[in-house]
């Protein structure tokens, strides 16, 4: 994942090299999402490998891939999960958030 900056700072683009790379990302559904929560996430796999990727990224939108805006990465990480085996759920599930306890998730119990 990428957190984006729109303008950082006393960031300016002239303060780069003209050929300092730029990678394009077509965003389709997702360009307004990113560009609200200014955040970008991708797949960490050998085929999502931007090897060229330095500071700078824009996101082509659908229907012709038009550019807005060049952001500045703030910020990469990754997520790694723990994946639980044994699939827990809640006793009740509802469409809203809820919080539960590490232990409780961990301990091999279908019902949380």
């Amino acid at each position: 994942m990428h957190k984006l900056v729109e303008n950082p700072g006393n960031y300016q683009l002239k303060e780069f090299d003209s050929d300092e790379v730029v990678l394009s990302v077509p965003a389709g559904g997702t360009y307004q999402l990113i560009r609200r929560h200014l955040i970008h996430a991708h797949p960490n796999h050998r085929n999502y490998s931007y090897s060229k990727l330095k500071h700078l990224i824009t996101f082509r939108q659908a229907g012709g891939g038009r550019m807005d805006a060049i952001y500045y990465i703030d910020s990469t990480f990754v997520i790694i999960p723990d994946l639980l085996l044994h699939n827990p759920r809640p006793k009740k599930n509802n469409a809203g958030h809820h919080y539960d306890q590490l232990g409780n998730l961990l301990d091999g119990k279908e019902y949380v």
